[in-house]
């Protein structure tokens, strides 16, 4: 697996409340979830779920850029994501 990419989260178009929920959407429907990068190194990606390379994703939450009460890691493998 690569380098870990930093990575914000959106359910919807709208910032995740909490890890759980982003946990849960992932699980139940994750075309509803989108992540993108937060890096001005490496790769740049804005895309739902299913769409993302295989990988590993640092999510802060509930926003990356003024908000940051949570982290999670999304590793994605042959289009199954988890959450830890």
């Amino acid at each position: 697996m690569h380098s870990p990419q930093n990575a914000g989260c959106r359910i919807e178009g709208r910032d995740p409340k909490s890890k759980k929920e982003m946990k849960q959407r992932i699980e139940a429907e994750p075309h509803t979830v989108t992540l993108y990068s937060t890096s001005v190194f490496g790769q740049h990606f804005n895309s739902s779920l299913p769409h993302l390379d295989d990988g590993w994703y640092v999510v802060t939450g509930p926003n990356p850029y003024d908000n940051r009460k949570w982290y999670a890691n999304v590793k994605i493998h042959d289009g199954i994501a988890k959450v830890s």
